[in-house]
């Protein structure tokens, strides 16, 4: 009888301190990563807005028709009006922990054709100018067990 409690508290203890692990955390900014940029991608601003712990000033900067408190109403702006590409995640390239609580993840986005998003030169720079560019770094930051973006969408002038 004693044997069994002893493997059940053990096993407990196994399954707790999985929940932590590098691997295990990295998956919860993965998963934080792809849901912020599908409701962005899908126009569901407010729930966007609850998964982003960024600053709200480089957003409020692209509309002066939206009062800066109003974060799900500077999403919509951003991602209809202001040149953000507000694109869902198509494929996950690395994720690197780089502190105790911050991910970078680099991403490709799938642009509206279903096809990976490029980003190709601008303000007529040329491709040999201004490479294109089709994989972008996205951060995530972990809070009280909780996981939140940081990063605003590939903007396009």
């Amino acid at each position: 009888m004693i044997r069994k409690h002893l493997l059940f508290l053990f096993a407990l203890l196994l399954a707790a301190c999985s929940v932590n692990t590098p691997r295990y955390q990295k998956g919860l900014a993965e998963q934080t990563a792809v849901a912020f940029f599908k409701n962005l991608s899908e126009g569901r601003y407010a729930e966007a807005a609850e998964m982003y712990a960024g600053d709200y000033m480089a957003l409020a900067s692209l509309t002066s028709q939206v009062p800066p408190d109003d974060h799900a109403g500077l999403w919509k702006s951003g991602c209809e009006i202001s040149g953000l590409q507000c694109l869902s995640i198509h494929r996950i390239i690395s994720t690197e922990k780089f502190s105790l609580n911050e991910f970078r993840i680099t991403v490709e986005f799938r642009d509206m054709t279903g096809s990976v998003f490029v980003q190709g030169p601008c303000c007529g720079r040329t491709a040999a100018e201004m490479p294109p560019v089709s994989q972008f770094d996205v951060y995530v930051i972990e809070r009280d067990g909780r996981y939140f973006a940081t990063s605003l969408p590939v903007i396009t002038p």
